[in-house]
C-alpha cells in the first residue's frame, strides 16, 4: 500500500506539474497571439472560443462581444453580399475534416456601417469533443485598392486599345491574328476583329507586297525592330489601304520568342498626298522641260528664218533675173523649194514654241473636219476603214484655221502610219464635252485650265501602240517611232494646242492602238459681217526712198537688192541707232521704214519708239523670225503699218509697202 500511495502521489505530482507546464505554453502561445500582426481565431461548430488583438480590431467588435457568438451571429459581420460564399465553406470544412487549408476573400462590416477586405485562410481541427475552425485572418483593404486601381486602369486602358483608330495587332509564330483592337480594325479594314482572328496576316496584304511583308515578319522574330514598314493591304469590298506597321518580337517567360505585336496606322491620305505631289512634280517638270524646248526651239527658228530669208529671196530674185531657158533656173528652183521647205519647218519649231503665226477667228471644229476628210480618205490605205464623228451641235473654237488644219493632218498621220498598212480603223470625233479637274489633270498643258465645257477633237486608231516609255516622249521635238526625219510631228501638235490655249493627251498601250486627244475652250458662233469694199489708193507710188534695217549682213544685203528691183531706192543700216541716224539725215525722202526686231543692243522696239519721236506719222513695217502675232502683241495701240514674218516672199513685201505708203493700214 505505501508503495502505490507513493505512486498515486507522483501521479498527481506529475499532472499537477504538467497542468503548469500546459498552462505556461498557453499563456506563452496566447501572449504571442495577442502580439502577432495578423489576425488568430478559433471558431467551434456551436460558438466563437477565441480572437486575437489583431481580429477584433479588424472585424470592429470587442472579444467579449464575440465570444459566446453563434455561427450564425459570426457571419453578421461579413458583407451580404460574401455572406452565402463564406457560410458554404464554413459548412465545408465541417464536413470535409482533415482537408487541406482553404482562402477566402470577403468584406467585413463594422458596427458603425465601414467595411473592410479580409482575407482568411482556415482549417477545421479536432478539438475537445469534436471540431473547431482555426483561421488567420489578414486585412488586405489596402491591397485589394490597389487591384481595383488597377482594374480601373487596366479597362482604361483596353477602353483606349479597343477605340484607338491605329490597328493594335498581335500574331503567333505563323503570322495568324492572335489579336486586333476593335475601332482600328473596323476602320481600316471595314471588318470586326473576330472575322480576322485565327487567320493568316498575308490574306489580307495586297499581293505585290506579300513577299516583302514575309521578309519584315521574319526579320521581327529574330528581334530585330519593325519600324515603319510601308505596305498595302486589301480591305473588305477589295479596296487598298497603305499601312504603316511598328511592332517587335514577343517573348514567354523562358525568353522564346513566341510572336509579335505592334501598331500599324492608316497613312493612305499621305500616300495619295505623296502621289500627287510626285504627279504635278512630274507634270512641273514636263512643263519646264517643254518650256525649255519651246524657248530654244523659238530661238533656232527666229535665227533659221533669217538664214532662210537671204536663201529663198537671193534665189527668187535669181529665177526672175534668169532668162527662162536657162539651165540654171531648175537648179535654182529647187534651192527656192527646198528654203520654201525649211520654212515650213521653221513654222512648225514657231508653233512647237507657242509662238507660230496665229490668225484667229471664230471656226467650227466640224466644218474643218468636213473639209479635210476628203483629202485624208484619199492618203490612206484601201484596208483602212475611215470614220468621221461629228456632234450633231457645231463646236466653235477662236482659232488660226490653217493651224488646226495641219494639226487635224498630222494626227491622221500618225494614225495612218501606226497600221502599218494592215486592216484597221481610224476614228477622227469633233465635239463639245465636260471636262472636270481630273480629265484636265491628265492633260499636258491643263494646269491654267478652268473645269467646264471644252471643245475637242480626237483621233483614234487601232494600230501597232506605244509603250509607257515612248508616250513620255512623243512630244519632244523630232523624236519619233519611224525612220528620222519626220519634222516636228507631236511636238507641233502641243505647239498649236499650247498656241489656242487647249491642252493634249496620249493614251496608248503595246498592241492596243493610239488615241490623242486634244481640248480648246469653247467659243461662240461667229455673227455674220457684211463684207466692206476695199478702199481706193489715195496716192500714187513712185520711186521712194525705203530704210532697211537689219543687224544681218546678208539679210540687209538681199533686202537692198529686192527694194532695188521693186523701183524703190534702198537705204541701210545695220543697227538702231544707225536707223535714227539716218532717218534724221534723210526724213523727208523716206517713205518707209523695213525695221528688224531683234537686234544687239537697240532693238528694234526702242528703235521703233525713237524713230516715232521723230515723226509719229512714219509708217514702220516690222520683220522677224518669230511670228506676226507674236509682234502685233507687243505693238498693240502703236499703229505699225504691218508685219513681215521672215523668210518672206517679195510679193509679199512689194504688197506690204505699197498698202503702207497708200495708206491703207
Amino acid at each position: 500500500m505505501p508503495e502505490l500511495k507513493r505512486t498515486t502521489r507522483t501521479f498527481k505530482d506529475a499532472a499537477q506539474q504538467s497542468e503548469a507546464v500546459l498552462s505556461k505554453s498557453e499563456g506563452w502561445f496566447r501572449s504571442v497571439a495577442e502580439q502577432s500582426k495578423i489576425g488568430i481565431y478559433l471558431l467551434h461548430e456551436r460558438k466563437c472560443i477565441y480572437l486575437n488583438d489583431y481580429c477584433t480590431k479588424t472585424i470592429g467588435y470587442r472579444a467579449e462581444e464575440v465570444y459566446g457568438w453563434a455561427p450564425g451571429e459570426f457571419f453578421k459581420i461579413i458583407h451580404p453580399d460574401d455572406r452565402q460564399a463564406a457560410l458554404a465553406q464554413y459548412r465545408q470544412e465541417f464536413d470535409q475534416s482533415g482537408e487541406d487549408s482553404r482562402l477566402l476573400e470577403f468584406r467585413a462590416l463594422h458596427p458603425g456601417g465601414a467595411t473592410k477586405w479580409v482575407s482568411i485562410l482556415s482549417k477545421p481541427v479536432p478539438y475537445e469533443d469534436g471540431l473547431a475552425i482555426l483561421g488567420i485572418l489578414t486585412d488586405i483593404t489596402e491591397r485589394k485598392k490597389r487591384e481595383n486601381e488597377q482594374r480601373a486602369a487596366t479597362e482604361k486602358y483596353r477602353h483606349l486599345v479597343e477605340t484607338s483608330h491605329d490597328l493594335i495587332w498581335s500574331v503567333d509564330m505563323q503570322a495568324r491574328w492572335t489579336f486586333l483592337n476593335r475601332q482600328g480594325t473596323e476602320r481600316i479594314y471595314g471588318r470586326a476583329p473576330i472575322e480576322m482572328l485565327g487567320q493568316k496576316a498575308s490574306q489580307y496584304v495586297y499581293s505585290e507586297n506579300r513577299e516583302k511583308d514575309n521578309v519584315a515578319f521574319r526579320r521581327t522574330l529574330r528581334g530585330e525592330s519593325l519600324f515603319d514598314h510601308r505596305t498595302v493591304h486589301v480591305k473588305k469590298g477589295g479596296s487598298l489601304v497603305w499601312l504603316s506597321f511598328n511592332g517587335m518580337a514577343v517573348h514567354d517567360a523562358e525568353g522564346n520568342v513566341v510572336g509579335a505585336a505592334g501598331t500599324a496606322r492608316d497613312i493612305t491620305a499621305q500616300e495619295r498626298a505623296e502621289e500627287d505631289r510626285l504627279r504635278l512634280e512630274a507634270r512641273m517638270q514636263q512643263a519646264q522641260k517643254m518650256e525649255s524646248l519651246g524657248i530654244l526651239a523659238g530661238g533656232i527658228a527666229h535665227d533659221f528664218n533669217n538664214f532662210l530669208m537671204a536663201i529663198q529671196a537671193n534665189a527668187e530674185l535669181a529665177l526672175i533675173e534668169l532668162p527662162q531657158d536657162s539651165q540654171a533656173q531648175k537648179g535654182v528652183e529647187k534651192i527656192f523649194a527646198a528654203a520654201r521647205g525649211a520654212a515650213a519647218l521653221a513654222g512648225q519649231m514657231l508653233a512647237y514654241s507657242g509662238r507660230g503665226g496665229l490668225l484667229p477667228e471664230s471656226a467650227s471644229l466640224d466644218a474643218i473636219l468636213r473639209g479635210l476628210a476628203p483629202g485624208l480618205e484619199a492618203t490612206a490605205a484601201k484596208n483602212t476603214k475611215i470614220k468621221c464623228s461629228v456632234a450633231e451641235t457645231p463646236a466653235y473654237i477662236t482659232a488660226d484655221i490653217s493651224q488646226i488644219q495641219q494639226l487635224i493632218s498630222s494626227l491622221f498621220t500618225n494614225a495612218n502610219e501606226a497600221l502599218h498598212d494592215n486592216p484597221g480603223e481610224i476614228v477622227l470625233a469633233v465635239g463639245a464635252r465636260q471636262c472636270d479637274r481630273e480629265t484636265l489633270d491628265a492633260m499636258y498643258l491643263s494646269e491654267a485650265l478652268p473645269e467646264g465645257p471644252y471643245a475637242f477633237l480626237e483621233v483614234s486608231d487601232t494600230g501597232c501602240g506605244m509603250d509607257e516609255s515612248t508616250v513620255a516622249r512623243v512630244f519632244d521635238p523630232f523624236f519619233t517611232t519611224k525612220f528620222t526625219g519626220r519634222g516636228l510631228g507631236l511636238a507641233a501638235a502641243l505647239g498649236i494646242a499650247r498656241g489656242h490655249q487647249g491642252a493634249i493627251r496620249v493614251q496608248s498601250a503595246l498592241g492596243a492602238g493610239t488615241t490623242v486627244t486634244v481640248v480648246f475652250p469653247l467659243a461662240k458662233a461667229p455673227t455674220p459681217q457684211p463684207k466692206e469694199a476695199p478702199k481706193a489708193p489715195s496716192k500714187s507710188g513712185g520711186d521712194n526712198t525705203i530704210l532697211i534695217v537689219d543687224d544681218e549682213r546678208a539679210v540687209l544685203a538681199v533686202g537692198e537688192r529686192v527694194l532695188e528691183k521693186l523701183g524703190y531706192v534702198p537705204l541701210a543700216a545695220r543697227s538702231g541707232e544707225e536707223a535714227v541716224r539716218l532717218y534724221r539725215e534723210h526724213e523727208y525722202q523716206i517713205a518707209c521704214i523695213l525695221l528688224d526686231l531683234t537686234m544687239p543692243e537697240m532693238n528694234g522696239e526702242q528703235t521703233f519708239d525713237a524713230l516715232r519721236e521723230i515723226s509719229p506719222d512714219v509708217p514702220v513695217i516690222l520683220t522677224s523670225g518669230f511670228s506676226e502675232a507674236d509682234i502685233t502683241g507687243r505693238f498693240a495701240g502703236k499703229n505699225i503699218a504691218g508685219v513681215l514674218q521672215k523668210p518672206y516672199r517679195i510679193a509679199e513685201l512689194e504688197e506690204k509697202i505699197i498698202r503702207a505708203t497708200r495708206c491703207e493700214l
